[in-house]
């Protein structure tokens, strides 16, 4: 279901949560999708099979993720 971080954004919305990310191993550091200025940017990235995310959160939800 989902595959990009605007994916996850568009659903949880900036009221919920500002940052999706993940690690990158090539580089050493993070790739981040962020809500800044009124608008999403950084790298849309894709969300492969296995791989983990974390999430900015801005105020309490209930998300249910299966997979």
């Amino acid at each position: 279901m989902y595959r990009r971080a605007s994916d996850i954004s568009d659903e949880l919305t900036s009221s919920r949560i500002d940052v999706v990310g993940k690690w990158d191993p090539a580089t050493g550091g993070s790739v981040l999708w962020y809500y800044f200025r009124g608008r999403w940017r950084g790298t849309n990235f894709p969300l492969d099979p296995g791989e983990g995310f974390f999430l900015g959160v801005r105020s309490a939800f209930t998300w249910i993720v299966n997979g």
